[in-house]
């Protein structure tokens, strides 16, 4: 009986704890600031960068992964969509959007290449645009997100101060619960790596700008990487992850505009080359119809010679070739013609050459043939 009884207290325990975790609550950023990221793990983009003292409803856990919260915005956050699916009108409070197309994919940043955000916008919605961007993929809005959208946060850097109300009370801090896109250098520098960091990235961001080419791009992110971030604070870490996610899309874009280049080029040289073989082509074959249409009695001749022939190495059918000083020259095929008739014979022979026929000489396909005397 005690055991069933301790049995029934720990699942009480185990069910209030789950009920108490999936209740919402204000939670408060504790860290100088931090990033709310599009999913349960430092491998998603951050959506958000917030400062100390931000207030969000906390709305449970994310179920695989425990340590990440899932948070809801008061009043929504900015992302981006394609701008085609989207039809812009007209509106006293900015501009509005309504989407037109069924479950729209939505980005933490203007790329298809970031991870999507959980859940979609659906046909028919309405959003607030706030910002546009074209990239290299094509035009993007920046739109403010429904509250049901979640962001994720881990929960070290989440203190729970109670209901959920008070997400909506601005706290005793000037300016703390305001929500920021990006984020600032962090005002407090913890180590002398963070502060290498903050000079480091300052002019990473200039030389970004600067950047014509994803060949400029490369030494950056060297600099980047020589950077030792397990020694960087927390703040900084997510820094540099913003700054190397900015490095790759603009290296992308680049080379995208670069293959595409070098496709036309390449192309181009193609389509030259075929030109120029279709020109001598056809003035080969313009010469070849040139000959046949020649007088019958005419002095140039294909090949001339005494005609030989000798069986072949089976001894069933004879081979035809003309000599040339007692030496073989060509091959000769004339179906048209009874070639022994011309046997030993001095002759000349208009036709095509072969000279790729695999015997060593070259084969004349004959058209016409002449008898020119004995030698």
């Amino acid at each position: 009986m005690r055991i069933l009884t301790a049995a029934l207290v720990i699942a009480t325990l185990v069910v209030t704890g789950q009920a108490k975790e999936s209740t919402e609550y204000a939670g408060e950023v504790t860290a100088s600031a931090l990033n709310l990221r599009a999913g349960p793990g430092e491998a998603y983009q951050p959506v958000l960068r917030v400062p100390h003292g931000t207030r969000f409803v906390v709305v449970g856990v994310h179920p695989n992964a425990p340590e990440w919260l899932q948070l809801k915005i008061p009043g929504g956050f900015p992302a981006w969509v394609a701008a085609n699916y989207i039809r812009k009108t007209a509106s006293g409070d900015g501009n509005v959007g309504v989407v037109k197309t069924n479950r729209l994919l939505v980005r933490p940043r203007a790329s298809t290449k970031y991870h999507q955000l959980a859940g979609r916008l659906e046909l028919g919605e309405t959003v607030r645009i706030v910002g546009a961007k074209t990239t290299a993929e094509g035009d993007w809005y920046q739109v403010m997100m429904p509250e049901r959208f979640p962001l994720f946060a881990h929960r070290k850097f989440v203190r729970n101060i109670g209901p959920a109300k008070l997400a909506l009370v601005k706290p005793k801090t000037p300016g703390a619960n305001a929500l920021k896109v990006g984020g600032k250098t962090p005002r407090v520098v913890s180590t002398k790596e963070d502060a290498r960091f903050i000079l480091v990235e300052k002019t990473l961001r200039k030389r970004l700008i600067a950047a014509k080419t994803a060949a400029d791009i490369k030494p950056l992110k060297r600099s980047l990487h020589e950077l030792d971030r397990r020694k960087l604070s927390i703040e900084n870490r997510e820094r540099r992850v913003s700054l190397w996610a900015d490095m790759l899309e603009k290296e992308h874009n680049f080379t995208v505009v670069e293959i595409k280049a070098k496709e036309d080029q390449v192309q181009s040289e193609l389509d030259a080359r075929l030109a120029e073989i279709d020109r001598k082509y056809k003035a080969r074959l313009r010469e070849i119809k040139k000959e046949f249409k020649e007088p019958r009695h005419a002095s140039r001749f294909t090949a001339t010679g005494i005609v030989k022939w000798k069986p072949d190495i089976f001894g069933r059918h004879p081979e035809y070739r003309i000599e040339k000083a007692g030496q073989m020259r060509y091959f000769i095929i004339a179906p048209e013609f009874d070639l022994a008739r011309f046997s030993g014979k001095r002759v000349g022979v208009i036709g095509i050459t072969d000279p790729e026929s695999g015997t060593g000489f070259e084969t004349v396909m004959v058209k016409r043939i002449e008898i020119l005397g004995n030698e």
